[in-house]
């Protein structure tokens, strides 16, 4: 029974992947093929698109390589990727108040960094906050995605007038057309 369930997966993910691959072809394209003018939701597709083709190329995580595929779904049609919730992650202590921190500032940029130049550096900072999350339950928790993830939150302009550091502001909603 376990091998159908494993089966099931892995052929829902090559199914979920190859739709992907078609769907990146005819208009997400890839990072560097994106115009200076691409939305938040084009350069999180494609950032997400990259995360699960090398999870399921490279890695092997399938669970991951769906996980973010459904971000991608979702996307595409329209819906907002949420982030993934650090409680549903078997982490080590050591990785959760520094992986909350990272959540509650990603939330706080995403309401208030919201500036066009901001969209690249925010889609990077989204997807590889998941993928963190993800690294850190499989015992890297100081893997390339937290690097990364704190390469794009550094990258931020920073609002004319806006002085404050990044604090605890809770969910919000935002539009994904910025």
């Amino acid at each position: 029974m376990k091998s159908i369930l494993q089966l099931f997966i892995l052929v829902s993910v090559l199914f979920i992947t190859a739709c992907a691959i078609e769907s990146s072809e005819m208009g997400a394209g890839t990072p560097s093929m994106l115009s200076d003018d691409a939305t938040f939701r084009e350069h999180l597709i494609v950032q997400y698109l990259a995360l699960a083709k090398s999870e399921q190329d490279e890695e092997l995580d399938y669970k991951a390589a769906q996980n973010y595929m459904e971000k991608v779904e979702r996307l595409e049609k329209g819906r907002m990727a949420r982030l993934d919730n650090y409680e549903n992650y078997s982490l080590v202590d050591k990785d959760v108040s520094e992986i909350k921190q990272a959540q509650d500032d990603l939330v706080y940029a995403l309401k208030h960094y919201r500036l066009n130049e901001n969209r690249k550096a925010l889609a990077v900072a989204h997807s590889r906050y998941d993928c963190w999350l993800d690294q850190a339950e499989e015992g890297d928790g100081t893997g390339n995605c937290r690097v990364e993830f704190k390469l794009a939150m550094n990258n931020l302009a920073y609002p004319v007038g806006n002085t404050e550091s990044f604090d605890s502001t809770g969910w919000s909603v935002f539009e994904l057309g910025f």
